[in-house]
């Protein structure tokens, strides 16, 4: 998948992602680039969906260590390093040697509005890590680059009052206005892009923690950047209860998204 990009022309990048099929969060410990050593400057969370949808945000971690420190409500633009949304494809290998092909689709990209194709391969490790090596177009030299990221997988927490994993895509377009929002089990993220607006927000369950107002165990707000408003955690368990369930945030409806087939890249 798409990643960063170093001065010495060389990708790599560090991500977690939690796939609703095997219950599991791939998450990538290590960033491999292809000279020096293994670097990882950012703090990255891919959230994919039963339905093939994703959401990718990547945060700079010395910056948002920084504005921790300051405990504000909302971050500046200043710490995304990059965020993006849309639906992902997968070709298997044709034999277990041979690694499987993912297509991620941007349908929302911070950087973007025209963003390049983006794709990689996947090679099981003997560890049971994943590490995936792709190509992409550098915004700074306009050239195709090589890449590698690691993965490794941790489990999905479980919220105890719900009592299973839930996994929820609520999506919402008005005009030049879209955004989507994802919840995995105790992981919650999404992105709204209104013109030049951006919004950007993640979630996470913080089950050993205890906050003065909601006790212990509670939503946690991990990042929050832009002035857009988008759906909490807690409203994604009526949509998820009920298919027919809106929610309404600010001016925007957001709806349980559908497959969207017609976007997946060719």
């Amino acid at each position: 998948m798409s990643c960063q990009f170093f001065g010495n022309g060389e990708q790599s990048q560090h991500r977690s992602s939690i796939e609703e099929d095997d219950q599991k969060v791939p998450y990538a410990h290590q960033s491999r680039p292809r000279k020096g050593e293994p670097e990882e400057p950012t703090s990255t969370v891919v959230l994919t969906s039963f339905t093939s949808h994703y959401v990718d945000i990547r945060i700079n971690k010395t910056k948002h260590q920084e504005e921790s420190h300051q405990n504000l409500e909302t971050n500046s633009l200043g710490i995304l390093d990059w965020a993006f949304a849309g639906v992902s494809r997968v070709t298997k290998g044709e034999t277990p040697s041979h690694p499987s092909h993912t297509v991620w689709q941007h349908w929302l990209d911070s950087k973007s509005d025209y963003p390049a194709r983006d794709e990689g391969d996947m090679y099981p490790q003997g560890n049971g890590e994943v590490l995936e090596k792709g190509f992409q177009k550098n915004p700074e030299t306009g050239e195709q680059t090589e890449y590698e990221e690691l993965w490794t997988d941790l489990d999905i927490d479980i919220i105890p009052e719900e009592g299973g994993r839930y996994s929820t895509v609520l999506k919402a377009e008005s005009g030049d206005a879209k955004g989507l929002f994802i919840r995995i089990g105790g992981w919650c993220q999404g992105i709204l892009k209104a013109g030049h607006d951006l919004t950007v927000e993640r979630w996470r369950w913080a089950s050993e923690e205890n906050d003065p107002h909601q006790g212990l165990g509670y939503w946690k707000k991990i990042v929050r950047i832009g002035n857009g408003e988008m759906p909490s955690p807690t409203l994604f368990r009526a949509a998820a209860d009920e298919a027919d369930t809106a929610v309404v945030s600010g001016n925007l409806k957001w709806e349980e998204a559908p497959s969207l087939v017609d976007a997946r890249a060719e």
